[in-house]
C-alpha cells in the first residue's frame, strides 16, 4: 500500500484527478481493475485494468464531454447512469476534470425519484450507458429542460487516444466543489442528495494517516496488505461500490467488480476461483443466502476476510460463517462516509465494531440499553466526512442504534434504525429487528416484516422461500409450518411486541418485498403495497378459530372460552378461572383484543348487546370466572346484577373492598410495640422501583449522598442495571465504576416470600438495611383495586414482616399519591390535612388511587398495632429535571396536551380545576431523601406519619402561556372547547402521533366534569418542616416550561 503514496501531492488533500494522472504516469502497469467482458461463463472472460488505461480513458471522455458541453463555468451537475462497469469510475473522474459534478441515479429508483433528484440537484444534462435506455425513455417523459446524452462504450472510451487533459486546480481552491452525488435509498420517502465534496473524498484517502493502535491493530480500510485483491459486488451508484474503486485509486488495493446480475453461489464460486480475491465485500442478505447451501459456504471459506455491514447479519448465520473466513462488520453510511472501525481482536466479535478513538464517535443512550451513533465536530474531525456534507451542522445524528457487547466494553452490535423502532397506539415501544433476522432463518422464509406502528399490537408479514414450497401449499398451512419458528423469534422482544398466530400473513408470489441496494427491506414501501393485507390482518386477527362459544353456554362453559381465548395471549402462564387476569401478565393491549373478541362472540348471540364489553368493563372484574358470570348473566337477564361492573364503581362497594384487604393484611401483625435501635451513622438503603423517572432521580440522589453507605436496588425487571445504565448516561447522571460500586441491583418480587431472594441474599439485607423508600407501583389507571393485590399490596404486607424480622427495624417510607385524598373538599375542611384518614368518598375512585390509600391504612395500622416506623409521602406531579438533558417523558399527559395543542393550534386556558403545583424531578427526589432522613430523628415520638410532596406555591396554567406561544403559534380556548377539538379527531395512526391527547379523551372528559369544582390547598407545613428543599422550592414559572418545551423538541 505504502509505494502509492509517494505521490507529490500531500496524502488527505489529493483530488481524485491528480491522483489517477500521477498513477497513471509513475505506476502505468498497477493494476486498477479487473472486470467480467460479459456473457454468462464466468471461469473465462475477465479483463484486467491498469492505471495507464485508466488515466487515458478519463482524458478522452474529459474532452468528450466538453466538447458536448462546452467548457464548464459553475460546476454543472451532470447525471449519469450507467451499466455496472468501470465507466462509473472514468466518467466521474473525467466530470471533475472538467468542472463539474456527477450525481448518480439508482437505476432500481421510482421514476417520482428521478424526478425529484434532478430538479434538486439542477441537472441540466443526462448521461446514460446503452443498457439503461428502457429507464432513460421513462424518465424523458417525466422531466422537462434536460438533455440526455448516450455515452461512448467502455471499448470506446478505452481505445480512444487524446493529448492530456489540464487539470490544474489545488485541494484549497476545490475542496468545497461538490465532487459526485449520491443519494439515500428513498426507503422512508422520497431520496435524498447527499453531495460527496473534494475534501469528503479526500477523507477517505487520509485514513491512512490514522494510527494503529497500542495493541498493534489498525481501522479496517488502513490495514490492507499489497497482495490484496478485492471482490466487490455492490452497485457503483452506491458508497461502498464507489468506496471500493477509491479504495484502488488512495491505497492501491485492486478491485474485482462482480457482474451486473443477481448473485448466487454458483456464479460466487466461478468467480473466486478464476480471479482469486483475498477479501470480499458481500451484503448481508447474500452471505445468508450463500451460507444455506455447501457450494455457498466452500465458495465463502476461500476468501482470506468476509467484509459486510449496511445491515444486521443473523447471529446463527454469522456464527457458521466465522469459521470459514475472518468475518468483519463495517459501518458507514452515504451522508458520513465510512467509519473507522478496528479489526476485532477475537473471532467470536464478527458482529460487532469497535469505533477507532481517533475517529470520534459518541454513542448516546436512547432508551432500553440502545444507543445512537452520533458525530460531533471535534479535534478528530479531519478523519470524518460528514461535516464536508453538512458543513453547517455541529452535530449529526445517524439514528443507527447499538447494544453494548455483553462483557467487552467497547464493542457495540447494529441493532437497527430509530425509524425500524416500532411505536404501539399504546405507547409501549419495541425494536423488530433481531425477531425479523430469526425468523428470516426459517428454510421456507425469504424475508419477515414486524409491522404494528400505531396499532394495537404487532403482526407479521412474511415473504415465502417459494422455491421450497409446494405450489399447492395454503398460506395456513405454511403459517403451522413457521409458528413454532415465530414463537422463538417472540422471546426476543417484550411481551407487547410479540406475535400471535392470527396476526400473520404472507405476501403475493408476484409482489416481492423492495429492498435497498444494501438489501435491507423498505418498510414505508413494503407497507404502502400491502395496505389492504395488512389491515385484513387487523381485521380478521380478532377471531378466534378454535374458541367456539355456545349459544345457552353455562358460567363454567363462558370462563371457559374466556380462558381459551386469554391462554393465546399468555401463552406458558398458568391461569384458573379465579385468577387475576392483569397480575398473571394480560397488558392493555391483549386487555383491548380480548374485549373485542368477548364483545364480538356476544353480539352474534344476541345482536341487542352492542358495546357491552370494554377493556374498562373488564378492569372492573379482572377474573375469568366474573367475566363469565358477568356475560352469563348479560344473555340471560338484563345484566343489573352483582357481577355487573357498574357494582364495582359504588362507594359502598369499594368502601368494603378496601376494609376487606385492610383487614386481611393487618389481622395477623403482633400486638406489642418494636423497640427502634439507635439512629445510625451512615444508612444502608432499599430503593424499590429505581428504573422508573422518580426511581433513577431517586437512585442518583442517594449516590451522591455521603450518609448512604450501600444501596440494594429491588426492581422485578431482570436488566435493571442495564437500563439503569443507559438511562443515567442519556441523562448525564454518574454511573462511574466508583458509583456502581456503592450499589447492588437484585430482581425481586415484592409479593412473594423473602420478595423471591434467596435466603442468603434475603439474610444479607435484613441484617443490614436501615431504610427503605418503597417506590415501586404500577402506574395503570385502568386496573381495578383486586388487581393490585397479589404484587402491591401483599408486598406492603412483607416489607412490614421485614422491618419486623431485621434487628435494624428499618424505616419504611411509601411513595404514595395525591390520589388517595385527591376529592377533598371544602366541606370536608379549609384544607387537605397531612394526616391519615378513613373516608373512601375522598379517594380518587380508580384501582390506582384505590390500592395506594390501601397501602396506606396498612401502613398506618402497622405503626399504630406494633410500633413499624413509617412516612406516607403522597406525590402529586412531578415534572422533568431542573438541569441536565434529562426530560419530562412525553407520554405523561402534561406532554401529550402540549404537543396536541401544537398540532391543532389551540390550547387550553385552563386545567380545569387543576392549579399548577409541580414539582421538578430531581428537586422531588432530594425532597423524598430529607424526608426519610429527618423521619429517622423523629420516629421514636410518632411511628408513622404523612407528608405532602406538592410544591407549596401554586400558580396558574395561564401564567405558563407564554413560554408556550414563545415556542409556537396557538389560540386560547376554555378548557371544555379544547376537550371538544380533541374529541373530534378521528382516531387514526397518524392522529395518534401528532395529536396524543387522542389517547386521553375518558380522562379529559374526566378532568372537564369538575371544570366547576374548588379544590382546597395542599397543607405542606410537616413537608417543609421536614425537607429544605420544598421550603426552598421556587413556584413552577415560564422559565422551566421553556426548558421543558426546548427538551422536548416540540
Amino acid at each position: 500500500m505504502g509505494e502509492l503514496l509517494s505521490s507529490s501531492y500531500e496524502v488527505g488533500k489529493r483530488l481524485l484527478p491528480q491522483a489517477v494522472d500521477y498513477l497513471g504516469e509513475f505506476h502505468p502497469q498497477k493494476l486498477f481493475a479487473t472486470y467480467h467482458g460479459g456473457g454468462d461463463d464466468y471461469q473465462t472472460g475477465w479483463i484486467d485494468l491498469n492505471f495507464d488505461q485508466l488515466a487515458k480513458a478519463v482524458d478522452w471522455t474529459s474532452w468528450w464531454i466538453e466538447k458536448i458541453l462546452g467548457k464548464s463555468t459553475n460546476l454543472e451537475v451532470v447525471a449519469y447512469m450507467g451499466a455496472k462497469d468501470v465507466r462509473y469510475s472514468i466518467f466521474t473522474t473525467a466530470s471533475i476534470k472538467t468542472g463539474r459534478a456527477s450525481l448518480l441515479p439508482s437505476p432500481r429508483g421510482s421514476i417520482e425519484g428521478f424526478v425529484y433528484l434532478i430538479t434538486q440537484s439542477g441537472c441540466k444534462d443526462f448521461f446514460f450507458s446503452s443498457e439503461q435506455q428502457t429507464k432513460v425513455r421513462e424518465v424523458k417523459a417525466r422531466v422537462k429542460d434536460v438533455r440526455f446524452w448516450q455515452t461512448p462504450t467502455l471499448a470506446e472510451m478505452l481505445a480512444g487516444r487524446t493529448v492530456p487533459y489540464p487539470f490544474s486546480k489545488t485541494f484549497d481552491e476545490a475542496e468545497n466543489d461538490w465532487a459526485i452525488i449520491i443519494h439515500s435509498s428513498g426507503s422512508t420517502g422520497l431520496p435524498k442528495l447527499v453531495p460527496m465534496t473534494n475534501g469528503y473524498l479526500a477523507v477517505q484517502d487520509r485514513f491512512s494517516l490514522i494510527p494503529e493502535m497500542p495493541d498493534g491493530r489498525r481501522a479496517i480500510w488502513t490495514v490492507m496488505a499489497p497482495d490484496e485483491r478485492c471482490l466487490c459486488i455492490n452497485p457503483l451508484f452506491h458508497l461502498m461500490g464507489l468506496n471500493m474503486l477509491q479504495e484502488s485509486i488512495f491505497h492501491g488495493i485492486p478491485t474485482i467488480l462482480g457482474p451486473d446480475r443477481p448473485m448466487t453461489a454458483e456464479i460466487l464460486a466461478d468467480i473466486l476461483t478464476t480471479t482469486k480475491p483475498t477479501i470480499g465485500i458481500l451484503p448481508p442478505s447474500l452471505i445468508e443466502d450463500l451460507s444455506r447451501s455447501e457450494v455457498g459456504r466452500v465458495a465463502l471459506s476461500s476468501l482470506r476476510t468476509t467484509i459486510t455491514g449496511g445491515a444486521a447479519l443473523s447471529q446463527d448465520v454469522a456464527a457458521r460463517i466465522s469459521k470459514l473466513t475472518r468475518l468483519v462488520s463495517v459501518y458507514g453510511a452515504s451522508e458520513i462516509g465510512t467509519v473507522a472501525c478496528l479489526i476485532p481482536k477475537s473471532k467470536d466479535d464478527y458482529n460487532y465494531l469497535e469505533w477507532h478513538p481517533k475517529y470520534g464517535i459518541i454513542m448516546d443512550p436512547v432508551d432500553d440499553g440502545l444507543y445512537e451513533a452520533v458525530l460531533r465536530r471535534s479535534s478528530t474531525s479531519d478523519f470524518q466526512a460528514v461535516w464536508h456534507s453538512f458543513p453547517e451542522l455541529q452535530e449529526y445524528r445517524t439514528n443507527d442504534l447499538f447494544t453494548k457487547h455483553p462483557e467487552r466494553e467497547g464493542l457495540w452490535l447494529y441493532t437497527g434504525r430509530r425509524d425500524d423502532v416500532i411505536v404501539l397506539s399504546n405507547g409501549e415501544k419495541f425494536n423488530p429487528i433481531n425477531m425479523e433476522k430469526y425468523i428470516e432463518e426459517h428454510p421456507s422464509v425469504k424475508r419477515a416484516l414486524v409491522i404494528g406502528q400505531s396499532r394495537f399490537q404487532a403482526a407479521l408479514l412474511v415473504e415465502p422461500d417459494w422455491a421450497t414450497l409446494d405450489d399447492k401449499q395454503s398460506e395456513d398451512v405454511f403459517i403451522d409450518n413457521i409458528w413454532a419458528h415465530v414463537e422463538m423469534a417472540n422471546l426476543l422482544v417484550a411481551s407487547h411486541g410479540r406475535i400471535m398466530k392470527s396476526h400473520i400473513s404472507c405476501t403475493a408470489r408476484d409482489l416481492p418485498f423492495k429492498t435497498t441496494p444494501k438489501g435491507n427491506t423498505q418498510r414505508k414501501a413494503v407497507c404502502e403495497e400491502y395496505a389492504k393485507r395488512i389491515d385484513d390482518i387487523y381485521t380478521r386477527g380478532e377471531v378466534i378459530d378454535n374458541a367456539v362459544l355456545p349459544e345457552h353456554a353455562s358460567v363454567e362453559q363462558i370462563a371457559d372460552f374466556v380462558l381459551q381465548v386469554v391462554s393465546e395471549s399468555l401463552e406458558g402462564t398458568p391461569i384458573s378461572p379465579t385468577s387475576d387476569l392483569f397480575s398473571s401478565g394480560l397488558d392493555s393491549l391483549q386487555t383491548q383484543r380480548l374485549a373485542k373478541v368477548l364483545q364480538g362472540t356476544i353480539v352474534k348471540i344476541d345482536s341487542s348487546k352492542k358495546d357491552a364489553i370494554t377493556a374498562a368493563t373488564l378492569y372492573k372484574i379482572p377474573t375469568a370466572s366474573k367475566i363469565a358470570k358477568f356475560i352469563y348473566d348479560l344473555l340471560n337477564a338484563d345484566g343489573t346484577s352483582d357481577s355487573s361492573p357498574t357494582v364495582h364503581e359504588s362507594s359502598a362497594y369499594q368502601e368494603k373492598a378496601v376494609d376487606r384487604l385492610v383487614q386481611k393484611y393487618t389481622a395477623s401483625l403482633p400486638r406489642d410495640p418494636i423497640n427502634i435501635p439507635t439512629f445510625p451513622k451512615k444508612n444502608t438503603v432499599i430503593l424499590t422501583g429505581s428504573t422508573g423517572f422518580l426511581g433513577n432521580y431517586l437512585l442518583d440522589r442517594l449516590l451522591r449522598d455521603p450518609l448512604v453507605a450501600h444501596i440494594y436496588c429491588l426492581n422485578r425487571a431482570a436488566d435493571a442495571f442495564a437500563r439503569t445504565k443507559a438511562s443515567f448516561e442519556q441523562k448525564e447522571l454518574d454511573f462511574s465504576q466508583e458509583v456502581q460500586s456503592k450499589v447492588s441491583f437484585w430482581q425481586a418480587q415484592f409479593g412473594e416470600e423473602r420478595f423471591g431472594l434467596g435466603e442468603k441474599e434475603y439474610d444479607l439485607i435484613r441484617l443490614s438495611t436501615t431504610l427503605v423508600i418503597h417506590n415501586a407501583w404500577k402506574v395503570d389507571f385502568k386496573h381495578s383495586l383486586e388487581s393490585f393485590e397479589s404484587t402491591h399490596i401483599s408486598g406492603v404486607r412483607r416489607l412490614i414482616d421485614f422491618c419486623l424480622a431485621s434487628p435494624l427495624h428499618p424505616h419504611l417510607n411509601f411513595v404514595s399519591s395525591v390520589s388517595t385524598i385527591g376529592r377533598w373538599d371544602y366541606k370536608n375542611g379549609p384544607s387537605c390535612p397531612e394526616s391519615p384518614h378513613n373516608t373512601i368518598d375522598i379517594v380518587v375512585p380508580s384501582g390506582y388511587g384505590l390500592s395506594k390509600y390501601t397501602a396506606e391504612r396498612i401502613f398506618h395500622v402497622s405503626a399504630q398495632l406494633c410500633g413499624v416506623p413509617s412516612t406516607i409521602i403522597r406525590v402529586g406531579q412531578i415534572g422533568g429535571p431542573t438541569v441536565g438533558p434529562g426530560y419530562w417523558n412525553k407520554t405523561d399527559w402534561i406532554p401529550m396536551l402540549i404537543k396536541t395543542s401544537q398540532a391543532i393550534a389551540a390550547v387550553p386556558d385552563t386545567l380545569s380545576y387543576m392549579p399548577v403545583d409541580f414539582v421538578p424531578g430531581d428537586m422531588a427526589a432530594s425532597v423524598v431523601v430529607e424526608f426519610a432522613q429527618a423521619r429517622q430523628t423523629s420516629q421514636n415520638e410518632s411511628r408513622c406519619e404523612f407528608f405532602h410532596l406538592i410544591n407549596p406555591t401554586r400558580v396558574t396554567w395561564e401564567s405558563l402561556l407564554p413560554a408556550i406561544h414563545r415556542r409556537f403559534a396557538a389560540k386560547v380556548v376554555s378548557f371544555t372547547e379544547w376537550v371538544d377539538k380533541v374529541k373530534l379527531i378521528k382516531l387514526t395512526d397518524n392522529a395518534i402521533s401528532e395529536t396524543p391527547a387522542v389517547k386521553l379523551v375518558d380522562f379529559l372528559e374526566g378532568l372537564e366534569s369538575l371544570r366547576d369544582w374548588k379544590q382546597p390547598p395542599w397543607e405542606t407545613l410537616r413537608a417543609q418542616k421536614a425537607s429544605k428543599t420544598l421550603r426552598d422550592l421556587p413556584p413552577f414559572n415560564a422559565d422551566l416550561m421553556a426548558l421543558y418545551l426546548r427538551q422536548w423538541n416540540f
